[in-house]
């Protein structure tokens, strides 16, 4: 109900409308995509709180965390 009622205060039709006019929006601000160097990732893997991570159904050992910064920054 919740997405729809967004939908509805956009001036979409429906959620899947809501959605490709926010990605419409965005794309029409041409925010420039950061680029992160090496030692950006090394720094992002680091900080992350080992102990949040233990609500997480899957063990992330620090070299999948490296590698889901790359994929995401």
């Amino acid at each position: 109900m919740v997405f729809e009622d967004i939908a509805r205060a956009m001036g979409a039709k429906n959620k899947s409308d809501a959605v490709n006019e926010f990605d419409k929006f965005v794309k029409s601000m041409n925010f420039d995509m950061p680029k992160a160097k090496k030692e950006d990732y090394s720094i992002l893997s680091h900080s992350v709180n080992s102990v949040r991570l233990k609500n997480n159904p899957i063990k992330l050992e620090p070299d999948a965390i490296l590698e889901i910064y790359k994929q995401i920054v």
